[in-house]
């Protein structure tokens, strides 16, 4: 009696289905532990139902794990932003604080950084986030005082809303308060400042020099 041996369609299918689960651990971790935690090959290795030899043998290295489980994140960041983007600060302010699942690869880019990754891309959908930064300008949301250099602008926001969702379960325990409260009071500073790109700048008044 011979032994059924696995045609490779199915071979290819469960190492999918393992190569997925092994992703999914290690999302899973970063989201319920933090980045500030740290990510253990161990520890993803037991939440996955798998060796930890096993997670070299389908990734090689933890870097290459990082590297998927982060165009998972973009992929879902690309699913969030859809065709129809809402208005310049709505679409801004929707990624600051809220679940740590929709800061869509904050935590595994800051990993990769750490790591030493230069091939890592920090704005996914650079292009189209650029495209809709100009037409902010063209419905007025952005005076074109504020637009002589957009990519800065949004390489400012885009710093700004990562660094506060890595650090701000430390930012709450230093305040003594909760996590929601702070990021309503970081939406409301956040919400003044975008809104304030509307304006145009105010010419500053010079002081007349002093006669000694």
């Amino acid at each position: 009696m011979t032994a059924s041996v696995e045609s490779e369609p199915e071979q290819k299918r469960d190492r999918d289905q393992t190569e997925r689960r092994i992703v999914q651990a290690a999302l899973d971790i970063l989201q319920r532990e933090g980045v500030l935690a740290g990510l253990s090959l161990q520890d993803i290795a037991q939440q996955a139902g798998v060796s930890r030899g096993n997670i070299y043998n389908y990734f090689g290295t933890r870097r290459e794990l990082l590297r998927r489980a982060l165009r998972i994140r973009y992929i879902e960041l690309g699913e969030r932003l859809g065709s129809n983007p809402p208005p310049f600060v709505e679409r801004k302010l929707r990624f600051v604080g809220g679940p740590p699942g929709i800061h869509y690869g904050t935590d595994v880019l800051s990993l990769l950084v750490l790591d030493g990754d230069d091939d890592i891309v920090a704005m996914p959908f650079f292009e189209d986030v650029m495209t809709g930064m100009h037409s902010s300008v063209d419905v007025g949301d952005i005076h074109p005082d504020h637009a002589g250099d957009l990519e800065a602008l949004h390489i400012t926001i885009t710093a700004a809303t990562r660094g506060y969702n890595l650090l701000r379960p430390a930012y709450a325990r230093q305040l003594g308060v909760s996590i929601d409260e702070l990021d309503e009071r970081v939406r409301k500073v956040m919400t003044r400042w975008l809104t304030q790109m509307a304006q145009p700048v105010e010419p500053q008044s010079e002081e007349p020099l002093s006669e000694e």
